[in-house]
């Protein structure tokens, strides 16, 4: 009997093991997954009843299950996700082991004003008291922000709250007379529509209420935020992966022109226009005029290029920085007309002539604030080499435009 007996119990250990919950480590958890980042908040249930359980689960995955943009550095382009889960247990129905990673939720029959502690994101679980007849299933999702670190962002004027001093709002501002008698709790201001203001019936917002607790888990250990890694695109174009964007450049140039016997310095303006078909390429179109003197001939020249531009570090991925570079290399190539006049006794006498051109140059764009919605706006300069060929003969030009450029989203 025993030899039978002990393959059994071996068999029942293996299975128990096999079916054995894997739970965080604490109440509130945010962790990375890949380039995503999960809040997992888990809560054990004591003093239940039948269906308490599938009422809180119920009432929880209304508000939870959601998932949110985690923003790249620019504030806008959302290439990560947080996802939210929310687990409901038995607190009997749990090891000793296992209960210190749930918030500890006492629940009591009746009505009653439900409550809970603060906790903290990867830190220690909390505690809360519900009450099962609340006015609304949300009171529990209110309640949850609490567990998971959220305060609570409404004016408390009941009296027990003005007599501990609690400023749930921080703005310097105070109850009136007439909150103060009717024991109003008015909403803080940008609250008006939030779960966590004065009225748990409001939605949780992504972008203030869960960004907000994966900032409290940055204070614990800043590793939750959406990599460069995660926010950058392929490296292939592909004109369905970027909505095109128009930019438009207006400068001033100076060049250096690499003339025979010595050279000299021209200077006027530039335009431009560009097409960006990915965050690190762009097609761009530039028209620039100059003119100088020389040894006592005057020199106008314009010039017509295109070509296309290379961003290594992408175009906009840091401008929410107060001030940074974005470096780029261009190379284009068109046509410059160049037109000569020479003064002799008064009279002007000119030629003409047309040269095969290409501009090769290292620009750094600095963005800035743009007053207008939907426009990036950005100082440039740049620096390079202005080609022009005559014949068998050429000029390596040094030239240099700086200006403002503006994108339209």
């Amino acid at each position: 009997m025993k030899y039978i007996l002990l393959p059994c119990i071996s068999l029942f250990g293996f299975i128990a093991i096999t079916t054995a919950q894997n739970y965080e480590d604490q109440g509130t958890t945010v962790k990375k997954q890949g380039c995503d980042v999960m809040l997992i908040m888990q809560i054990a249930l004591d003093r239940d009843s039948i269906g308490d359980v599938a009422m809180i689960q119920n009432a929880l995955n209304s508000c939870f299950a959601l998932t949110c943009d985690l923003p790249c550095a620019d504030r806008k382009t959302g290439r990560c996700k947080i996802i939210t889960k929310v687990v409901v247990v038995k607190w009997s129905s749990l090891s000793y082991k296992d209960q210190p990673k749930f918030h500890h939720v006492w629940m009591y029959s009746g009505a009653g004003i439900s409550r809970a502690g603060v906790g903290t994101p990867n830190g220690k679980s909390t505690v809360g008291y519900w009450y099962r007849k609340e006015y609304s299933p949300k009171v529990y999702c209110h309640e949850t922000m609490h567990l998971a670190g959220l305060l609570d962002h409404y004016r408390d004027c009941r009296a027990v709250s003005l007599a501990d001093h609690v400023d749930n709002c921080k703005d310097g501002d105070t109850c009136t007379t007439a909150q103060k008698e009717s024991g109003a709790c008015p909403a803080c201001k940008d609250y008006e529509q939030d779960i966590m203001g004065n009225d748990v019936r409001k939605p949780v917002d992504c972008n203030r209420d869960i960004v907000e607790i994966i900032r409290l888990a940055n204070a614990v250990n800043p590793v939750f935020y959406c990599s460069d890694s995660c926010c950058e695109d392929t490296h292939s174009i592909d004109v369905k992966k970027t909505k095109p964007k128009i930019n438009f450049t207006v400068g001033l140039r100076y060049t250096i022109e690499d003339s025979k016997p010595s050279s000299f310095p021209t200077t006027g303006a530039a335009i431009g226009i560009g097409l960006t078909i990915h965050k690190n390429f762009a097609l761009n179109a530039n028209y620039g005029f100059t003119e100088g003197t020389n040894s006592g001939v005057k020199y106008n020249k314009s010039t017509i290029v295109a070509g296309g531009s290379w961003f290594p570090f992408g175009m906009f991925t840091q401008e929410n920085k107060p001030f940074q570079i974005l470096p780029f290399i261009a190379a284009m190539m068109g046509s410059t007309s160049i037109k000569s006049t020479v003064t002799v006794s008064g009279n002007n006498y000119s030629s003409s002539a047309s040269a095969f051109t290409y501009h090769i140059y290292a620009q750094g764009d600095a963005p800035f604030k743009s007053p207008v919605k939907k426009v990036k706006t950005a100082a440039f300069i740049n620096a390079g080499i202005l080609h022009t060929s005559f014949g068998s003969s050429g000029q390596n030009n040094i030239n240099f435009d700086a200006g403002f450029k503006i994108t339209l989203q």
